[in-house]
């Protein structure tokens, strides 16, 4: 038998021993363990809703595709390496993973949004509310489709819940280098949106625990395209994705590597003075953040390959790429923020937790 505090990697999450069983602890600071996770959720973008993550190209009809299934934070299709898997493993009944493929869900720049009512397949989306072309600005509708969907699924305010929160790529790519755009001010409103946002999580959602990725720096997906012949056909549609990066020259890039410096330090900062608020509510609290480094530092024209690059746009991540994200954010949150890894590499083999692992609240 392995003893309490065994910790060691696995080529498969079904190869990592189960965790021993426990009374659901009443707060966070009693520890939380993936086991305890009855809930995952996410907010976000495309990255989120899995858009482009399987290899196609424009030939292919159904190239306007979400890979909800495979998503790194949220996929629930059988097999594949995500975060919602990862904690299945421990969690059997956990509720909320998407699954399936379906036709993009489009909120252009964040602002051209169907109805609410319109906006999702929730059969396949599940508690993914992530839209493709979200920014900070749609925050407020997908979490009130989490909260209907919360409501519909009978989801009991006492069921410890994972939320994954991962945007802003979409208006660094588009808005850093608009004429007299100030990165101090952008990611100030920025902040302040996502501040909104972990207040509305802690009076809708009592025990969450709201993952908060910080963002690469895009201007790199330049280079990147360059550097790979099978990107250079679909320059033009990188272009309308990101066209800060492409099509602003060394000026545009420059301005989306000062936005993102502001947006992380804004996600750091803010998260911590979350906390410090939450712990002010006494020995009972129950929502808390943690900030994910895992994109920051990733030198997107050294580091990652080819086909981490779907084939669609050489953009977004591919489904080997989702693979990696999920299996480095599986193993960060159980670290504490300074042991979590910056960059994104190849991740072979999947990190399997002790039993005194518990989610690691910055």
């Amino acid at each position: 038998m392995l003893p309490l505090t065994w910790a060691l990697d696995a080529n498969e999450i079904s190869e990592c021993p189960l965790l021993e069983e426990r009374a659901i602890p009443s707060s966070i600071q009693d520890g939380i363990r993936v086991s305890d996770i009855k809930v995952i959720m996410a907010l976000g973008d495309s990255a989120t809703a899995g858009f482009g993550a399987k290899t196609t190209t424009f030939l292919d009809t159904q190239f306007l595709q979400e890979y909800r299934g495979l998503s790194f934070a949220m996929g629930g299709d059988p097999g594949a390496p995500t975060l919602a898997n990862f904690v299945k493993h421990y969690r059997p009944e956990l509720v909320g993973a998407s699954r399936g493929t379906h036709l993009i869900e489009l909120c252009w720049h964040g602002e051209f949004c169907a109805p609410d009512e319109l906006a999702y397949r929730p059969l396949l989306d599940q508690l993914n509310a992530a839209q493709s072309g979200a920014t900070s600005q749609t925050l407020g509708m997908e979490l009130r489709y989490l909260k209907r969907q919360m409501a519909i699924k009978g989801i009991a305010h006492e069921e410890w819940k994972l939320l994954t929160l991962f945007i802003g790529s979409n208006e660094i790519c588009r808005k850093s280098c608009e004429p007299f755009a100030n990165p101090k001010n952008q990611a100030s409103l920025f902040e302040k949106r996502l501040v909104k946002t972990l207040r509305e999580i802690s009076k809708m959602m009592p025990r969450t625990i709201v993952n908060v990725m910080q963002l690469a720096d895009l201007s790199q997906v330049d280079k990147f395209s360059r550097a790979h012949v099978r990107c250079l056909p679909v320059r033009p549609f990188l272009s309308a994705i990101c066209p800060c990066a492409i099509n602003h020259g060394e000026r545009g890039r420059w301005a989306m590597r000062a936005a993102s410096f502001e947006y992380n330090q804004r996600i750091i900062r803010l998260v911590k003075r979350f906390n410090l608020h939450q712990k002010r509510k006494g020995p009972h609290w129950t929502v808390a953040a943690l900030a994910s480094p895992l994109l920051r530092d990733t030198d997107l024209a050294v580091d990652i390959p080819a086909h981490f690059a779907s084939r669609l746009d050489c953009f977004h991540p591919s489904a080997t790429a989702h693979g990696s994200m999920a299996k480095a954010l599986w193993r960060d949150i159980h670290q504490r923020y300074e042991k979590r890894t910056s960059h994104l590499f190849e991740q072979p083999l999947v990190y399997c937790p002790s039993n005194k692992d518990t989610i690691q609240i910055d």
